[in-house]
């Protein structure tokens, strides 16, 4: 079976959460003896199996939707129908388009879902006031995604300021999620990440060829480290990107709250990148900014990390970091939000809040003032190793094997 794997948008050897994935998934694939290609962005090292293809007119994270570009288009057709099953990722090179062409062109094909591009434009359901979307409203994407701001230069000019554009309601979202659900309804399995992402998916597109199917992720396979003690105190650790959707503006309650309190049997340290007006508030506030990482330097940030920090306020997919500390034996306090509860257990192998609950948030900060290195301890006894790269291809192939022709 000739298979192909799409991941548009970034290089393949790109460092991000999907583009980490399929390289993962591809290499257990091609060990499992099978005939692998991807189809990725331009640029990045050289791979015999890949293919580069970008678009001359559409440019990825532009909400100039309806673009044509009608020889990218036939080009992406040519080279799908070469392969047996072609098995999508990450389509955001795609116009809406070439989707319904590959709906009623290409027999064979499975869908990924590992974020919501194709069913919100602005991908993280998180509106342009930055409100929080829980659910598809197509109505409100047409004012969401108005006239002008599929003008990207105003767009630019719009985020640096921090000022929404004028509303210009149009039906454009509409039109471009019809053709999507052309796209989504022909595929012979839908894989969402999470059962959050499968409802929300569900709710706008109905299928019954849903299978929620978690990722396997590569920490699976590493030895858990030994913790580095430090002082005696408990270190919550972040890891990643910190924004507002991330959860930046709940950090600094918390923060504020132990602060006023003068709670010093923790610290809470951050590796990663962050926007600098949350950062330099954070830091005022006690957080310890530990600077930027690569995978390589994972397992000796989390041995100095008693208990994971994931608090997203968007519906998170199934985020990998939340994987990867339950991997390398680290408990996690999480916001019930996407994927996350997926994963973690509460009192189990974790803590669980809503962060938008007062009394949920204020149970988790007196639980917080209290912890001891002993609570840690016993949250991690709870932890159980996910599934592997390995584990999970040969899953999926299992899936490829009940497609019918």
């Amino acid at each position: 079976m000739k298979i192909l794997h799409v991941v548009t948008g970034f290089p393949y050897d790109y460092s991000g959460g999907i583009t980490n994935y399929v390289r993962a998934l591809v290499d257990a694939q091609i060990k499992l003896g099978f005939d692998v290609s991807v189809l990725a962005g331009i640029g990045g090292n050289e791979y015999d199996y890949v293919y580069q293809m970008k678009s001359t007119k559409i440019n990825p994270f532009s909400l100039k939707l309806e673009v044509e570009d009608t020889i990218y288009e036939q080009d992406v057709l040519t080279l799908l129908k070469k392969f047996d099953l072609i098995h999508f990722h990450m389509v955001i090179d795609f116009p809406s388009n070439l989707l319904l062409m590959i709906s009623k062109e290409i027999k064979k094909y499975v869908i990924s879902l590992h974020d919501y591009f194709l069913i919100c434009p602005r991908i993280f359901m998180s509106d342009y006031q930055n409100k929080i979307c829980h659910l598809i409203d197509v109505k409100k994407c047409n004012n969401c995604c108005g006239v002008l701001d599929r003008n990207d230069f105003l767009r630019k000019i719009s985020n640096k300021i921090g000022v929404a554009l004028p509303r210009i309601i149009n039906n454009t979202p509409e039109i471009r999620l019809g053709k999507i659900k052309k796209f989504v309804e022909n595929a012979k399995l839908i894989f969402p990440v999470s059962n959050k992402v499968c409802e929300i998916y569900n709710n706008i597109i109905p299928s019954n060829n849903y299978i929620v199917n978690h990722i396997g992720n590569i920490t699976s396979n590493m030895p858990i480290p030994s913790k580095v003690k430090q002082d005696g105190k408990v270190i919550v650790g972040l890891l990643g990107t910190l924004s507002y959707i991330k959860g930046a503006e709940v950090l600094v309650n918390i923060l504020s709250l132990l602060k006023k309190d003068n709670i010093n049997n923790l610290e809470f340290h951050f590796y990663g990148r962050a926007d600098k007006k949350w950062l330099d508030k954070l830091v005022s506030l006690g957080l310890i900014y530990k600077g930027t990482y690569t995978q390589n330097d994972l397992i000796n940030v989390v041995s100095s990390i008693d208990i994971g920090f994931v608090s997203p306020i968007w519906e998170d997919n199934a985020p990998q970091v939340v994987m990867e500390f339950l991997n390398l034996g680290t408990p996690v306090i999480g916001s019930r939000r996407g994927g996350i509860t997926d994963f973690i257990e509460h009192m189990v192998n974790g803590y669980l809040f809503e962060p938008t609950d007062s009394f949920e948030f204020n149970e988790m900060i007196a639980w917080l003032k209290n912890i001891t290195l002993d609570d840690v301890s016993k949250l991690a006894d709870g932890i159980h190793k996910l599934k592997t790269p390995e584990q999970h291809a040969r899953e999926i192939v299992q899936y490829y094997g009940t497609i019918k022709d």
